[in-house]
């Protein structure tokens, strides 16, 4: 609720840094959780893949991609998002800041 005090400025609820660390923290807290939930999601899927009969066989090389592959790449990239998402927040505080 805005108020109005005897020099004519408006006094808002205060905001600023702690709601944009706080949301900047629940976003990066969310996205670890949600790319731990992905990691073993991938590789829950791969192994049973991989017991009815998936061959994970690279076609040049002749190597077989590992579960923990799946993990790991799918965790990389999950932190790569997370990382474009925070990167996203920050930026559109300071937009809306700066207007």
């Amino acid at each position: 609720m805005n108020s109005m005090n005897d020099t004519g400025v408006v006094a808002g609820p205060a905001s600023g840094r702690t709601s944009h660390t706080h949301r900047l923290r629940g976003l990066v807290g969310t996205g670890f959780i949600a790319t731990l939930a992905a990691m073993v999601a991938t590789t829950l899927a791969a192994a049973l893949a991989q017991a009815v009969g998936v061959d994970f066989q690279v076609p040049d090389g002749g190597e077989t991609i590992p579960l923990s592959g799946f993990a790991v790449v799918t965790g990389f990239f999950s932190v790569v998002g997370i990382v474009i998402a925070a990167a996203l927040l920050r930026w559109s505080a300071r937009h809306l800041a700066a207007t």
